[in-house]
């Protein structure tokens, strides 16, 4: 009864009526969401809403359709490519059997001492590269290996953080 009067005093009773039904099914609907469990729920969250949620993933955590997405989304063995080469927040993760331009070989956290010791560019190479000689021992022959870096800034438990992710793409020697 509190919704109903709070939509206004000037409302005909027929109005009431009809703002009643509407919060009834909404409150039905949200029941009947809430005891579905998030198998219904949680996917359309990832489709509609992919830089809060992230992409759509499978049981084994591979992404299942082409999506744009934030890429503090970013996961290990994740496939992507960047739509704006200038904007290396928003990434398109991709399911690694299509076409794409690099794929996530390694992830961590830097430590401020790293970054001001080594400066960022080091300190990414010195936890990537392993990585990536690994990759390119298993590179098919005629490729050409390179490596890049995606580094997000976020904060956790109210202190700031460096989140990096090693990239790397097989660019066929034409």
């Amino acid at each position: 009864m509190a919704l109903v009067s709070s939509l206004g005093d000037d409302m005909g009773t027929g109005r009431r009526r009809a703002a009643r039904g509407a919060a009834a099914i909404a409150i039905a609907l949200a029941a009947g969401l809430g005891l579905s469990g998030c198998d219904a729920v949680t996917p359309w969250l990832h489709e509609q809403f992919p830089d809060h949620f992230g992409p759509l993933r499978g049981d084994d955590g591979e992404v299942l359709k082409p999506t744009l997405a934030h890429s503090i989304y970013v996961q290990l063995g994740d496939c992507l490519s960047f739509p704006d080469l200038d904007d290396r927040t928003r990434v398109e993760l991709i399911p690694c059997d299509e076409q794409y331009d690099f794929e996530v070989i390694g992830y961590g956290t830097l430590t401020k001492a790293e970054v001001a010791d080594k400066g960022m560019q080091a300190a990414l190479q010195t936890r990537c590269e392993p990585l990536f000689f690994e990759f390119k021992d298993r590179a098919p022959e005629g490729s050409r290996p390179d490596m890049q870096f995606l580094v997000v800034e976020a904060e956790v438990d109210g202190l700031m953080q460096t989140n990096y992710s090693c990239l790397a793409s097989l660019r066929k020697i034409t």
